[in-house]
């Protein structure tokens, strides 16, 4: 993983960073198409996602690590939550392959009822004036949760990752 400097727009802060491939497996939910509504419904999904997990026997204790990926297709909107991949993919997981590539990260600060309004930030501020353009990936971003990550803490932190041209 390469990092770029640290830069400063704003509100949020950013890095650009280089990340090789990896795999991941999860499981997928049709979005409706109002924000309201579809943080409603991936906020129901991480419950069942999580329970799938653990009837499957995948525990990661408390530092696992946990994706979150949106993905445009023609028949709508879709929203994966997923964990890097295990040495077996239970039923009703698929697997996602993800190319090496780059990446402008920034931070979601704060609970989850206000993600759009850093998604806001991030594409209409942060990536116009970082210089970079959004690249052809198979998904428009993915969140990345970490052990700081909390669903309605103020002091809640997940990283936003918008695969950018090199």
């Amino acid at each position: 993983l390469a990092t770029k400097k640290l830069a400063k727009r704003g509100t949020m802060d950013y890095e650009i960073k280089t990340r090789g491939s990896f795999c991941v497996m999860g499981q997928e939910i049709k979005l409706a198409g109002t924000k309201t509504e579809n943080v409603q419904i991936s906020s129901r999904f991480w419950q069942t996602f999580n329970q799938n997990l653990k009837r499957a026997g995948c525990t990661g204790g408390p530092a696992w690590v946990k994706y979150a990926f949106l993905q445009r297709r023609a028949d709508g909107l879709f929203y994966t939550p997923a964990v890097l991949l295990q040495s077996t993919v239970p039923p009703g997981f698929f697997v996602l392959e993800l190319p090496a590539a780059t990446y402008l990260v920034a931070q979601h600060r704060g609970p989850m009822r206000n993600i759009y309004n850093s998604y806001e930030t991030l594409y209409r501020t942060l990536l116009p004036n970082s210089g970079r353009r959004p690249a052809q990936q198979q998904f428009l971003h993915f969140e990345r949760y970490d052990d700081r990550f909390h669903w309605n803490r103020e002091s809640s932190v997940l990283e936003l990752w918008v695969p950018v041209e090199p």
